[in-house]
């Protein structure tokens, strides 16, 4: 079952078109004082990368679904900009310059819920960065057991024609490896007729602290900072939301 499909890419920009004026303003601080190329892996539709290039900032994206990487092409040809775009999964980067900034918003690093495939991802951002570079990331930490019966749940976006997509989500969470597990279906219906379907697994992984810096820690990076929000509030130990900056050593 793939991720990150048509529908799925659609989906995901009707509900959520730009990112929060807080969190685009954190991720530009970042990028303004960068001096060079900043990369966003899984950037996705562009939600943070097409508002930071219409900022003035020299930015690439990659991702590794292809519907979603064609609907930021899309919102760029609209716009009239040209970003430099990759369809790449992260753990396969291989690019041909090095980075003096990298995010990843929005906790998309959670969808990688193998430690060691997340591991070899780290590494090869790692590898893509300037002596000095920093990398920026947010993560969903794991508080309290969060075990709960199966939860069913169902919206939907409208298009601009009056389109309903709608997704329909089962999920299960299990403790044991902190790992939410979602099945999403996506209908597409007009004037009462389904149109398209499209099904989809979902996984998102909830990390421990001491997961996050040890895995920070054996991709050479240093310099770890833990904030709580946007205004660089430094993480208590009960956070659940948080951001990591983390840098390349000068010296490395």
């Amino acid at each position: 079952m793939k991720n990150y499909q048509k529908l799925c890419a659609e989906f995901y920009d009707l509900d959520k078109p730009f990112p929060s004026s807080d969190s685009l303003d954190f991720y530009l601080s970042y990028a303004q004082v960068a001096k060079g190329t900043i990369l966003e892996p899984m950037c996705g539709t562009g939600r943070y990368l097409i508002p930071l290039y219409k900022k003035g900032i020299e930015i690439h994206g990659l991702d590794a679904s292809q519907e979603m990487l064609q609907s930021c092409r899309n919102k760029c040809k609209e716009l009239r900009i040209n970003p430099v775009l990759y369809n790449l999964s992260l753990e396969n980067i291989i690019l041909p310059q090095y980075y003096s900034l990298v995010i990843i918003p929005a906790g998309s690093l959670g969808l990688i819920t193998n430690m060691e495939k997340l591991e070899t991802c780290i590494k090869r951002i790692y590898n893509l960065m300037l002596p000095g570079a920093k990398l920026v990331f947010e993560v969903e930490l794991f508080i309290v057991d969060q075990s709960e019966p199966t939860i069913f749940d169902k919206r939907f976006v409208t298009r601009k024609d009056g389109t309903k997509l709608f997704i329909t989500c089962l999920s299960n969470y299990f403790s044991d490896d902190r790992i939410l597990y979602r099945t999403h279906r996506y209908d597409l219906i007009k004037d009462g007729v389904l149109k398209d379907s499209e099904l989809e697994e979902f996984n998102f992984k909830y990390f421990l602290k001491d997961e996050i810096i040890r895995l920070v820690n054996n991709s050479k990076l240093d310099n770890i900072k833990i904030y709580s929000n946007y205004n660089k509030k430094l993480a208590r130990d009960n956070e659940g939301s948080v951001i990591i900056e983390c840098t390349k050593l000068i010296s490395d």
